[in-house]
């Protein structure tokens, strides 16, 4: 990528925040449309364990619902594809601003840390 003016820089981030957002609010929904599926399946044609939550892909009692979801939990995946590529395109552009602009990733400071042995004598 060509050098960018720090405005330029402060728009790519902004542009990238935004489409953020967006790839996160429709993994949030793909997620409720999956979920909402599996709920149909399994009142329709029960639930193998009822004891359980969530659904074993490796047991073949799970075979039915997983065809059944199939093609949601597909858009869902590949919603979150989206959302991490976008992800990492937004942290790329915050860094690229960063280094224009001076700013400087720091480690924090450790905390400083009394420690003692179980009889409460000090550990140095």
């Amino acid at each position: 990528m060509k050098n960018l003016t720090k405005w330029q820089l402060v728009e790519r981030v902004a542009e990238l925040a935004v489409e953020h957002c967006k790839a996160h609010h429709a993994v949030t929904c793909l997620r409720e449309e999956y979920k909402d599926e599996c709920f149909r399946y399994f009142r329709n044609h029960g639930e193998p364990y009822p004891d359980r939550h969530g659904i074993d892909y490796s047991d073949p009692a799970y075979d039915g619902v997983i065809r059944y979801t199939e093609q949601s939990y597909e858009r869902m995946t590949k919603a979150k594809r989206h959302r991490y590529n976008v992800k990492r395109r937004f942290d790329t552009a915050v860094r690229n601003l960063m280094i224009e602009t001076g700013e400087l990733l720091t480690r924090p400071r450790p905390a400083a840390v009394k420690r003692t042995t179980i009889n409460g004598e000090a550990l140095h």
